[in-house]
């Protein structure tokens, strides 16, 4: 018997300890299976899976439901550009933010609150001028940005000196300003995936209906036109990217600050291009070294959008850009003068507009000299 009893208990020793062993292991299997399951959600994260350490270009691809119309704004920050488009399934695109001045960013800020901005899903840095980037420090401070669209640019600002090599990577340009710095440095602190954007870079947002039919909202970025690599202008305005918006066939065309010279060059490189334009943002705050006559003639919007600041030194826009827009005979909306602007459109592609000011004067077609 006690030889029975020993046994028994040796037996459920055993088995206890196997058992110990068994909730070791399953416990290390299932620690493992969460964290590859973490890091594939993260590979494969929109924000993720088109990015590496050298920052490439390529093309996104986002799923997600109708919920609203899409709405455009062309924020009034003063003389600046600040677009604000806010997708069919609720997701945050700000093309630039305004320049340095605490009023213009605090107006800035103002509105996202306004409309009840909780993140920025997608950021687009157009070039390194302080009236488009000058406003990123605070927008990294108030909000937590998703994903970043930088031009191919190095800082050689003292400010940039602990910058990994692998983010501030020695690009054939240059740039010296200590804006452009302070804007890197904003990314890197945020940790925010990002890529250089050229001809490759392509946003698209599959979208489903309520009643299950599928649509698709697209940013098609058309320049530079060259591999990134060989992108190198001697302007720093002309590495702004000249973007296309398509969604419901209402086209947008996004311009930044790009001169003549990229217009030739996107016209040149896509000559058989359907650009098909609704809604221009008329290029450089409506400067006579943009919006030339054949890419007019060529585009053919119906809108056109200048982003300038009341009475700037700079006597935007010239006058010569509103001849070229009055003989096409397009709708022109000023931010000196009607305010921000708001561009919906809705699931069936109908356009709606709404400034805040209601301006119907004289003066919308009479700029200053070049």
């Amino acid at each position: 018997m006690a030889n029975k009893k020993s046994g028994d208990k040796a037996e459920k020793k055993t088995l206890e300890t196997l058992k110990k062993k068994s909730g070791i292991w399953g416990t290390v299997a299932f620690v493992l299976v969460f964290l590859v399951v973490i890091l594939l959600a993260i590979y494969l994260s929109p924000y993720f899976k088109n990015e590496n350490e050298e920052g490439s270009t390529g093309g996104v691809v986002v799923d997600g439901e109708v919920v609203s119309d899409l709405k455009v704004h062309f924020i009034d920050v003063g003389q600046g550009d600040a677009i604000l488009i806010q997708t069919p399934n609720n997701m945050n695109v700000l093309i630039d933010s305004g320049d340095t001045n605490n009023k213009n960013t605090q107006k800035l800020l103002d509105y996202l609150k306004e409309i009840n901005v909780d993140d920025i899903d997608y950021v687009i840095a157009t070039h390194t001028d302080s009236d488009h980037i000058g406003g990123f420090e605070e927008i990294f401070n108030e909000y937590e940005v998703g994903f970043v669209y930088r031009p191919y640019l190095y800082s050689s600002n003292s400010a940039a000196a602990d910058l990994a090599d692998t983010f501030n990577v020695r690009a054939p340009k240059e740039c010296t300003t200590k804006i452009y710095s302070t804007f890197l440095n904003a990314i890197y602190k945020e940790k925010s995936p990002w890529s250089y954007f050229n001809r490759d870079t392509d946003l698209t947002i599959n979208l489903t209906q309520n009643d299950g039919t599928e649509s698709a909202l697209v940013f098609d970025f058309l320049s530079p036109t060259v591999d990134v690599s060989e992108i190198s202008y001697s302007d720093m305005n002309d590495y702004s990217p000249i973007i296309k918006l398509s969604y419901n066939d209402v086209h947008f065309l996004f311009t930044g600050d790009a001169s003549v010279d990229v217009e030739e060059e996107v016209l040149e490189f896509y000559d058989d291009y359907d650009f098909d334009v609704d809604v221009l943002k008329v290029g450089h705050h409506g400067s006579s070294t943009a919006t030339s006559i054949d890419f007019l003639n060529e585009i053919q919007p119906e809108f056109a959008v200048i982003s300038c600041g009341e009475g700037n030194k700079y006597k935007h826009p010239h006058q010569s850009v509103l001849t070229n827009l009055f003989s096409i005979s397009c709708d022109l909306y000023r931010t000196d003068l009607h305010g921000s602007i708001v561009f919906t459109v809705s699931n069936s592609g109908k356009i709606f507009i709404n400034t805040k000011n209601l301006y119907t004067g004289d003066e919308l077609f009479i700029g200053g000299d070049a």
